[in-house]
């Protein structure tokens, strides 16, 4: 299996940690792209809630993992923590399933099919409630429920952290060639963090994502547009 791979970056910092935070996207074109690999829109990555990283966002093709057989079910909403090694602290919604896994370390991933395509998209992480082995935290995509997971309470209440990355990856069973990655074209807004103000805006291209450099970074007022496979537009 590649190990994803992240082709350009789009950092955001606010001023203290909240219950909350919401991303809002516009995927300027629909894509299909799906089996031997799929592209990963991840609104947030590596933020963390207490101790635990995360990542949430929208994939071109969700599958159950090597413990399902790696069945690809399409388009959906993935929400993950690392390093919490049991499904106690896991629910979502009747379609949805759960991966736990170890093949990019310990993680828990709540996977709820969703049918996006070109549009806007409000994604959300929003605190739950509180019991004695942690907190609740749910995703929501247009304010639809994808799924929740409990963060352990190991220093006070969970919060969700100062920092957040956005990007698009590329994964899949093996390695891509560039020519294979369709032109994507998604302009990311500033997060709203409970209502505080974004204090840093800060993009980059990651030193390790090898021949994959067919990739763009674009500040448009306060939002930023990530296009991947720019390469490889059709023309008329």
């Amino acid at each position: 299996m590649m190990v994803p791979r992240a082709m350009l970056f789009v950092d955001w910092r606010w001023s203290r940690p909240t219950d909350e935070i919401e991303i809002t996207v516009e995927i300027q074109n629909d894509i299909e792209y799906r089996g031997q690999h799929g592209l990963y829109l991840i609104a947030c990555t590596p933020f963390t809630i207490g101790d635990h990283g995360a990542y949430f966002g929208l994939q071109t093709d969700i599958n159950t993992g090597p413990k399902g057989g790696w069945r690809n079910i399409g388009k959906g909403a993935i929400f993950s923590v690392w390093d919490v090694p049991n499904n106690q602290g896991v629910r979502g919604p009747q379609d949805s399933w759960v991966e736990a896994g170890d093949y990019e370390g310990d993680f828990l991933s709540v996977r709820t099919p969703y049918d996006w395509g070109s549009g806007r998209y409000t994604l959300r992480i929003s605190a739950e409630e509180t019991d004695d082995e942690g907190r609740w935290f749910g995703y929501y995509v247009n304010d639809t429920w994808m799924g929740s997971l409990k963060f352990p309470s190991a220093r006070g209440e969970p919060k969700i952290q100062l920092y957040c990355a956005s990007t698009i990856e590329v994964y899949g069973a093996r390695t891509v060639k560039p020519s294979a990655i369709p032109y994507w074209s998604v302009v990311v807004e500033p997060p709203k963090a409970n209502g505080q103000p974004i204090i840093r805006v800060s993009t980059h291209y990651p030193s390790n994502v090898g021949s994959l450099r067919n990739a763009l970074v674009t500040l448009e007022n306060d939002a930023v547009r990530l296009e991947v496979g720019l390469d490889y537009i059709a023309h008329d």
